[in-house]
Formats: structure tokens, sequence, C-alpha cells
């Protein structure tokens, strides 16, 4: 058996990642490796088959082996970094490939990208400003087939011609920015032109109400079951994995829904909530703030169970919709439960952004969050209310 079909043998073979299998393949590769320490040759065959190797989530453990009988400039020449970028690996193994490589052999990798249209997310390659350039200077075609067009504006951040070109793109193309963003909501395979009409209809109303464009819609951080993007002063947050707490409560110390629905759209429930834009820095945030919401969604007889900083942001405006025209969404439209009144919360406030974990204090099917405080402040407020008596 040659080396490429004894690759291929494990590639097909069922249950490959099957740890016993798996020791066997590294053991017949490593005694292989061995003795072509004595024949070098036959250590560059590997290279000239690399396309077929197996475990391509280990591929920098075979390239470091590799490393101890060819010398970088031999391991990494063009025609391999071109059999390696078409192997379609995972970012981080791309990461420590770049890292490996010579400033030379980093420029053929970048024109090879380009070439070979890799969706390779540049960003997170910590490029310099030359291999940036390379990317630059080829901008018009990386912008016709690159997915991630958040990451081609991160990359390019301080630079304005390219910022300028990227824009324009976006704006003339806005069917590329509603695929961006619904992107991790889908399989590869999945139908998606239902979430498509839908969600850019939302998001054109929006872009009319904040007088924006598309290049305006920046990515969020995500949360746990949901991606978020804003628009100027609204924030939409899409989610397929439904909500933990579907319902709960409406009451004060949530920023203010304009939209929160769940949507049946190409055979998934589709999670869309509209909001204003709050400042969500956790810096801003100390835990005693934290204690004190939780303690006014208790007087409400709210629980609150996911009591984190990232939750939490302070008002830029006062707690209300702000709409072109007078929009006053029913609790049931929001899919809430009735109002629980307390004071309207002001610019400067602290406000909860997810308002997953929230239930009324005697629902019986109440889940607690992963290092969340609220068992440590339950604790507190019981006391505190004891004492109150």
């Amino acid at each position: 058996m040659t080396l490429k079909e004894y690759f291929i043998f494990y590639d097909n073979k069922k249950n490959k990642h099957n740890m016993i299998q798996k020791q066997e393949f590294e053991k017949k590769l490593d005694d292989y490796l061995f003795h072509s320490i004595f024949r070098k040759k036959n250590a560059s065959k590997i290279l000239d088959i690399i396309e077929c190797y197996p475990y391509k989530e280990d591929i920098n453990i075979l390239l470091e082996k590799l490393s101890l009988f060819i010398h970088n400039k031999e391991l990494y020449q063009k025609i391999t970094l071109d059999k390696l970028i078409q192997m379609d690996l995972d970012i981080k193994d791309y990461c420590i490939l770049f890292n490996k490589l010579s400033y030379k052999q980093r420029k053929i990798f970048l024109k090879l990208c380009i070439e070979n249209m890799s969706n390779i997310k540049y960003e997170s390659l910590k490029l310099g400003n030359d291999e940036k350039k390379i990317i630059k200077n080829s901008l018009d075609e990386v912008l016709t087939y690159y997915k991630d067009l958040f990451s081609l504006k991160s990359l390019f951040n301080n630079d304005k011609n390219a910022l300028l070109k990227i824009n324009e793109y976006i704006n003339n193309n806005n069917d590329r920015m509603i695929e961006n963003m619904i992107e991790p909501l889908y399989y590869e395979k999945e139908s998606r032109k239902d979430s498509k009409v839908y969600i850019k209809m939302i998001v054109d109303d929006i872009i009319k109400n904040e007088n924006a464009s598309y290049s305006d819609v920046k990515r969020e951080k995500s949360g746990g079951y949901s991606c978020v993007y804003s628009i100027k002063n609204k924030v939409i947050k899409l989610g397929s994995n439904g909500r933990i707490t579907p319902t709960f409560p409406n009451n004060p110390y949530i920023v203010k829904p304009l939209l929160r629905k769940t949507f049946r759209l190409d055979e998934k429930n589709i999670f869309i909530e509209v909001t204003q834009k709050v400042d969500n820095n956790e810096k801003n945030i100390t835990k005693e703030d934290l204690y004190n919401l939780y303690s006014k969604l208790r007087d409400l007889k709210i629980r609150w169970t996911d009591v984190h900083t990232s939750n939490v942001g302070v008002l830029l405006q006062d707690n209300k919709i702000y709409w072109h025209n007078d929009l006053t969404p029913t609790d049931e439209s929001l899919g809430l439960q009735k109002y629980r009144k307390d004071k309207e919360l002001k610019a400067g406030d602290f406000v909860i952004l997810d308002a997953d974990f929230m239930y009324d204090e005697n629902d019986k099917k109440l889940k607690m969050a992963v290092n969340s405080f609220d068992r440590e402040f339950e604790i507190r407020y019981l006391k505190e209310r004891k004492l109150k008596k």
C-alpha cells in the first residue's frame, strides 16, 4: 500500500476518530517518519499528498513532525501552502501555520488565499501593514467572494480608503449583508430563502428609521443563544435555539423591546428582538449594581437567574421606544406576560439586556444559569427582607 493509499484508507474508515484506530495510524506514520531520517526524500512525499491526510484537525502536529526532517524553506513551499489552503482547515490551524512562515512565505500564502478565493479570516491572522496591503490591492476581487464582511471591515478599521470601498460594496449589495447576519443561524446546506426576505424587511425598516445605510450595520458581542447587530441607535438580536424563557412578566428593568417574537422561517424557529442601543461596557458595572437590579426585580416578584455583568448595560436614553411613528406594542404582541409596574428607568440607569432566565418567582420550571450570582443574591435578599419585617 502506498502512502497515499494509506491516507485515503484511514480517511474512508468507519469511526476513523476511534482512539484505538487513530493511535494505530499515528504509530505507523511515526515509524515511517523515523525511517525517513535516513532517507529525507521519503518525508517529502507527505508534502506531495498532504491534502489526503485523514486527520486534518491534527495537521499542525504533522507539520511539526515534518519540520524535524525538512527545513522551513522546503516544508512551506508554494505548492504545499496551496494544498493547505484548499484543505479548508480550522482558523486556529491557519493562525498557527501563519506564525511559522517567513515574511516571504506569508506574502505567498496571502496571494494564494486570493487565488483560491479562500474565506480564511484574515483578521485572525494578525497581519502587518505590508500583508494587509496585499489584500487591499485585490479588494475588488476579495469582496466578490469573501463571506465575512464584518471581519473584512474590522481588518481595515484604520484604513479610510479601504473602508470606503467596502462600505460602497455593501450598500450596492445589501443582500450580502443579510447573508452575513443570518449565517450563524444556519448550517451550510439549509434553505435561508424565507429568513432573508423577512429579516431584510426588518433591517430595511430600521435603516429608514435611523436614517442609516447597510454599511452602518455592525456586529456586536453575541450572547449565548443569539447573534447581535446594531444599526446606529437600534440593536437586533437573532437566535435559532429558542429562548430559555420565551415568556415572563414584562417590567421596567429590561431594555424596552420594539419587537420580540419567534417566527417559523425555513423550518426553523427564528427569534428576533429589536431594542434601543445601550452602553454595555462591563467595566462600568459593579457587583452591587447587579444586586440593586436583582432586588428591584424581586420586589416585583420576579426571579432573574442569569445575573452577570455581561447581561447589564447603562441606558443612553430614557427606557422607552424611539420610532418614526407612535409605536406601543402590547405585552401580548411581545410574547410577554402582563406588565409589573415600577418607576420607568431614565438615561444613565442600569438595565438588563438579555432577559433569558427571567421568571415569575413561583414558576416551577425555573432554571439557573451557569456562573450566576443568583444564589448568593437570593440569600442576601431574603435576609434583608426578613430584617425589614
